[in-house]
């Protein structure tokens, strides 16, 4: 598949996550004399080198756990972690993380339908599938049709505000 931006890059990279599945990956050259960082050092661009072929092997990373991640069961939850950046980013964090399935430090569109049904039932009963849409259309930035974990902190703050105004 030729890729011509990030979004296209990311969306290939995903469809290649089974660990030790094998990608290959061409790399054309910018300008003569640039450098391209490669797994084993650095490559020196030349006119006789137009392209770089690699081979990249799918690797193994640990999904890594937050500890002391606040519970969110209801909207009498919300305040307490609004009031605290630190429990606030624990939460962001560690829902983050679960979403994130394949480990690849993004969250895919297929991975953030999961977060309706991670949602206790008080809290699922006060934003529909249609709101969960609206707020990452919000914070998906570029339409890369992934959220970082910058973005997806976006998510989280504004539908923890959107919970607290409907549990009102």
């Amino acid at each position: 598949t030729d890729v011509e931006d990030m979004k296209t890059f990311w969306k290939a990279m995903k469809l290649h996550k089974k660990v030790f599945n094998k990608v290959p990956v061409i790399i054309e050259r910018p300008k003569e004399g640039s450098f391209i960082k490669t797994p084993k050092g650095s490559f020196k661009g030349s006119p006789k080198a137009d392209r770089i072929s690699l081979t990249l092997t799918v690797g193994f990373k640990r999904k890594k756990k937050v500890i002391d991640a606040p519970n969110l069961r209801t909207t009498a939850d919300i305040p307490g972690i609004l009031a605290d950046e630190v429990k606030l980013s624990s939460l962001i964090e560690a829902t983050f993380l679960t979403l994130d399935d394949d480990n690849s430090g993004l969250v895919s569109a297929e991975e953030y339908a999961a977060f309706h049904k991670a949602l206790s039932p008080e809290l699922a009963r006060l934003v529909s599938l249609q709101d969960l849409q609206a707020i990452w259309d919000e914070h998906d930035e570029g339409s890369s049709g992934y959220l970082k974990l910058r973005e997806f902190a976006g998510v989280m703050k504004h539908l923890l505000v959107l919970l607290t105004e409907r549990g009102q």
